[in-house]
């Protein structure tokens, strides 16, 4: 699946991993956006609505649970959505539910999280 032009949003409040991670998608052709928690991520959708969100769930001020609501109660259905977390505070069910493609725990297996963020790309 080609990914050139499309627009991966990185939200974490980790600013080296989100760096990184920017580092990895952009080598393989995705245009990369960073926000540090929930709260940032939607002044990004507002300014560019992205392709995918690739997101943490625990962050200040808003983690990613309620990042998929706000997406999902505010016409960003389209939005395609990946899950990165340390923690496993809400079921796979629950986020399937909201229409997360796919969750993947950290530590972080690069090849798995480039595949699913690819295969969710629209």
């Amino acid at each position: 699946m080609s990914v050139a032009g499309r627009d991966l949003l990185i939200v974490d409040d980790d600013a080296p991993l989100r760096r990184s991670l920017g580092r990895v998608f952009q080598r393989v052709g995705w245009s990369t956006r960073e926000a540090g928690d929930g709260l940032d991520a939607i002044a990004c959708i507002q300014a560019r609505t992205p392709d995918v969100v690739l997101t943490d769930m625990r962050m200040p001020r808003m983690g990613g649970i309620e990042l998929i609501h706000w997406l999902r109660a505010n016409g960003h259905a389209d939005i395609r959505v990946v899950v990165l977390s340390g923690y496993h505070d809400h079921g796979e069910r629950e986020l399937q539910a909201l229409g997360v493609d796919a969750v993947l725990a950290k530590p972080i297996d690069l090849d798995r999280l480039r595949e699913a963020v690819a295969r969710a790309a629209p």
